[in-house]
Order: structure tokens, then sequence, then C-alpha cells
């Protein structure tokens, strides 16, 4: 994974959240310039795939000594890309602002096969790459769908329901 795994320390489990990541924060923090500050609240933390409030415990969370907390810039989102025809999954950061068509070539690529034989989906709609998650409001751990061309099918074209005319009107 490309973010940041940051390991509990679980001496008192009942100390926030917030004390454990001052500390992973300090540590960021070293060699940087004053300017390039890091804070705890220019992330989002997770465990076990879940959102965390920093005020949360350990205790609370069920953690244990060897846990770890999953940090992430507020601008990247973590993505589930769930390969339909062999059923794995894999997971992706994101910049919430970036075209998904790199994703999707990488998926592709991955694959080892090209990407116009792939139809990437996401809560049933079709992903053509130039959309970013911001425009599908993605959150973390969504998941996006893959299947092969040739078993997609839509309901609102004429390639894929000949017998309907969808122009028709009334």
């Amino acid at each position: 994974y490309s973010f940041d795994q940051i390991p509990c320390f679980l001496r008192d489990k009942t100390v926030p959240i917030s004390a454990m990541l001052q500390v992973w924060v300090q540590e960021l923090e070293g060699g940087r310039r004053e300017e390039d500050g890091v804070c705890v609240e220019g992330f989002d933390y997770f465990y076990n795939r879940k959102r965390i409030n920093v005020s949360d415990t350990p205790m609370m969370l069920g953690m244990g000594q060897d846990d770890e907390i999953q940090a992430l810039a507020k601008d990247y989102l973590l993505i589930i890309v769930r390969d339909t025809s062999s059923g794995k999954e894999s997971l992706w950061r994101q910049e919430t602002m970036n075209m998904l068509a790199d994703l999707m070539d990488c998926h592709a690529g991955d694959r080892r096969v090209d990407k116009a034989s792939l139809v990437f989906m996401f809560k049933g709609e079709r992903v053509f790459g130039h959309e970013h998650p911001r425009e599908f409001n993605m959150d973390h751990y969504d998941v996006i769908h893959v299947v092969p061309v040739e078993s997609y099918t839509c309901d609102r074209c004429v390639c894929c329901n000949p017998q309907q005319d969808l122009f028709k009107i009334g």
C-alpha cells in the first residue's frame, strides 16, 4: 500500500488516538521546513477499513498491540477495484481531483490486457476515465467493479438493446 501504516504502542488503551498520532506527526516533521509542516488534522485515519476519530481510544476500537492505523492525506482516497472475472480485489490510492483513467490503465496493465477489453463500473454507472472521484462522490474503500466488455450490457443504449426504440417519444 502506498500510504502510511502507524504502529500502535498501547501502553495505556485509554489514551486518545490523537496522542499516538501526534508522535507520528512529529516524526514526519523531522527534517522538514516549518512552512511544510504536517498536522494531525491533515489526514484521514482508518482502522480495519473504517474511518476513526482522533478522540477514539484503542480500547474503544478494540485494538491489539500489533494493530496499525492507516493515515492518508485528505486529498487522496483508497479505492477498491474488484475484478468480477477473477474475483480479485486490489486497493488503489487515488487523488480526488485526478482522472480515473490512470487507475484504469494501471489495472489493465496489471492484468496484461487492453483497457478497451474491460468495463469499469461504479454504483451501476459506467466509468469512462475522464471523471475524477469527486464527480462520483466516492469515499474511502468504495468499490469500482471491472467486467469483461463482452459480458457488459446496459439498459440505456441502442447497441445493448437493439430491440428497443430508445428515442421513441410517448
